[in-house]
């Protein structure tokens, strides 16, 4: 009684209008207990995920997860596989066709019904994460399929000794617990802490399609891995994987291609010589393989950004 209660969205953002809530509330998207608001207005498909905490003792949260779809543009949806078996670390896309009426574009939309088990990315990538059972659906308009997805420890009793100590092939690499909370975001512990604001070359043991592997990774201050654009205390731009492959918030090296504002693909290089230092943009200079990049890190040549088509 007499509490008050933030919300917090995240997920498909561009497909509602706050305008109305924020206006109400002066931005700050507090209400009191009890009260009866309008959060938002649907103007698009995609999944939003609601997260509504108390004021008083932030420990107190719910989540809800909005699945935003048009009606009466979709005659049909199909999913193939409708069953599919993976291994933990495993991945796999489904491939979807989507009877639309009037040649009508519509978005699709994929949500996994346990992410403890395995999760779903927007292009229908599905990842094994734990042993078990969950229904991938995927939608569009108000029409629905869904894919059985099951996923298996590919080890044996005899060979889980070695997986135990698959950090041992990666000497340096830290070995622990990493879970996801209801909001889709990653956390390491390890020796009873948790990991936060800082680096960990970590033991990633959904990677390497199952058989395991390590890389780099970044926690922001709350303990959440970060993804996509990273710029450090230093200054040095970096790039963690934002894809759910395996190696989702991994720091990349080398080449890589990545959208920019407007979708385009451009590629960058990033530091593969630990002085550099290691994952680091290059930028206005020669990589050692030749290439020239401009001020902003993007492969050029004769002055000219190259984008992939």
């Amino acid at each position: 009684a007499d509490g008050r209660f933030r919300w917090e969205f995240s997920g498909d953002l561009d497909a509602v209008d706050f305008s109305e809530f924020d206006v109400l509330t002066g931005n700050t998207r507090v209400t009191d207990n009890g009260e009866a608001v309008k959060l938002f207005t649907p103007k698009g498909n995609g999944v939003l995920t609601v997260k509504v905490t108390s004021v008083d003792d932030p420990t107190k949260s719910a989540v809800c997860e909005v699945v935003l779809a048009e009606q009466n543009v979709v005659d049909a949806i199909t999913v193939t596989p409708s069953e599919l078996r993976l291994n933990v670390g495993q991945s796999k896309t489904l491939e979807v066709a989507v009877d639309v009426k009037n040649g009508t574009e519509v978005k699709t939309i994929f949500t996994s019904d346990d992410p403890n088990t395995a999760i779903v990315d927007e292009n229908g990538t599905v990842l094994g994460l734990h042993a078990g059972t969950t229904l991938v659906r995927v939608r569009a308009g108000d029409k629905e399929a869904i894919c059985k997805v099951t996923v298996e420890s590919k080890r044996s009793s005899s060979e889980s000794g070695a997986a135990a100590t698959g950090a041992a092939r990666y000497p340096g690499a830290v070995e622990g617990d990493w879970t996801m909370d209801a909001d889709g975001r990653w956390r390491f512990m390890a020796g009873g802490g948790a990991y936060q604001d800082t680096w960990g070359y970590l033991y990633n043991p959904f990677g390497g399609g199952g058989e395991g592997d390590a890389g780099w990774f970044r926690f922001d201050a709350e303990g959440n891995m970060i993804t996509g654009w990273y710029q450090d205390a230093d200054g040095s731009t970096y790039y963690m994987n934002p894809v759910s492959d395996g190696t989702r918030g991994m720091m990349k090296t080398g080449w890589v291609w990545v959208k920019d504002e407007t979708g385009r693909e451009c590629c960058y290089y990033f530091s593969e010589i630990s002085g550099g230092p290691l994952g680091s943009l290059v930028r206005s200079v020669s990589p050692p393989d030749g290439y020239l990049v401009d001020d902003k890190g993007r492969w050029i040549v004769e002055g000219q950004v190259q984008y992939r088509k």
